[in-house]
């Protein structure tokens, strides 16, 4: 627009890099339709010229996923190079390989996210395993940690009802932030919208 009355941002404030497609999870909802790493992928020295030309442009930070970015063996090498070039790198995980190692060099990024849908039964409504006591581990390391924490929550149809008790117990872990992510009809996760999505009402409601 040339109108100057309407404030315009120079860059993106944010950036999602799907750092690799592998992950040995696999939830059924994914929107990546995630599992093994995908021919083509970044290599190191790729994802650093990336790096360099969103650092040019001046965005503020990158948040680093996947598939599940602990999977990939230069996530740190890369979250390094993101700091050096001025960029905030944050994480998302599912909390499956965060080992104690692991833990100590996470003070990288500038908030690490872990992925519950729900606590109790409404975990698994979307990942058909039980894995919230490592979610809930992760969480409670990265806090003893001193590493900024947060939710990444996924909302659909049949966790909805269980949003209070998350925030309930975000509140007693003490975590930043729980952010809100839509069911996407995409990859793996197109088998499951139509039945999954949020209704109307829900909408409304939340």
């Amino acid at each position: 627009t040339d109108d100057e009355s309407v404030g315009r941002l120079s860059a993106p404030t944010e950036v999602h890099f799907a750092i690799t497609n592998k992950c040995s999870v696999g939830c059924p909802h994914c929107y990546m339709n995630a599992g093994q790493q995908d021919e083509g992928e970044l290599d190191t020295a790729s994802f650093k010229r990336a790096l360099d030309v969103l650092a040019k442009m001046k965005v503020f930070h990158i948040a680093l996923g996947g598939g599940e970015a602990l999977e990939r063996p230069d996530l740190f090498e890369i979250a390094e190079y993101a700091r050096q070039k001025g960029l905030v790198p944050n994480l998302t995980t599912s909390g499956s390989k965060l080992t104690a190692d692991v833990v100590k060099q996470m003070k990288i990024f500038g908030q690490v996210n872990v992925s519950i849908d729900g606590v109790g039964n409404s975990y698994g409504v979307f990942r058909n395993k039980d894995m919230f006591p490592i979610a809930d581990s992760a969480i409670d390391a990265l806090i003893e940690a001193g590493v900024p924490a947060g939710i990444n929550c996924v909302i659909g149809r049949h966790n909805f009802d269980g949003i209070a008790g998350l925030f309930e117990y975000a509140a007693k872990k003490r975590v930043n932030e729980i952010e809100f992510l839509r069911l996407k009809p995409s990859g793996r996760g197109m088998e499951k919208y139509t039945d999954e999505r949020t209704t109307y009402e829900q909408n409304i409601s939340l």
